[in-house]
């Protein structure tokens, strides 16, 4: 891997972690009662990852 492509890929990962987090948060806010069970969808953020870098990279 390019060291260009190596700082692009690490400055785009946060953006799959951003976005689950921001998720994780409106669910807890609506419904309190699913306690911390949400933050098990931090195991997609790779998988959104993966499809989120092969759509562009169309």
């Amino acid at each position: 891997m390019s060291d260009e492509a190596r700082g692009q890929r690490s400055s785009q990962s946060g953006y799959g972690t951003l976005l689950v987090l921001a998720v994780v948060l409106v669910i807890t806010i609506i419904w309190p009662s699913v306690g911390a069970w949400p933050l098990l969808g931090l195991f997609l953020v790779d998988p959104i990852e993966r499809t989120l870098t092969r759509w562009r990279d169309r």
